[in-house]
């Protein structure tokens, strides 16, 4: 699968079968809580949204603990509620718009 992502400031991955290849955005920015989205930004001016029903973590979490985000290179991480997505798995779901 290839997905859409503009060239520069991103990472290809190849999957083992080398049948597939997918290209994920490096230098997450900005990470907001919304109204049960999270949508993250990046440098190359993209960003994804997703709900935070896609976890049991995140779909049981406050408010308050949804909108404490660290964001790291390739993953997103909530120290309240002990949580980690990382940036490929949100866009191998599809959240990649």
């Amino acid at each position: 699968m290839t997905n859409s992502w503009p060239p520069g400031n991103v990472s290809t991955l190849t999957s083992n079968d080398m049948s597939s290849t997918l290209t994920i955005p490096s230098g997450p920015i900005h990470a907001v809580y919304a109204d049960g989205h999270v949508t993250v930004s990046f440098k190359s001016g993209q960003s994804l949204t997703f709900p935070t029903s896609i976890t049991p973590r995140l779909r049981d979490a406050s408010p308050e603990q949804l909108s404490q985000m660290e964001l790291l290179p390739l993953t997103i991480h909530w120290p309240a509620i002990d949580e980690d997505i990382s940036i490929e798995s949100l866009i191998e779901m599809g959240f990649d718009h």
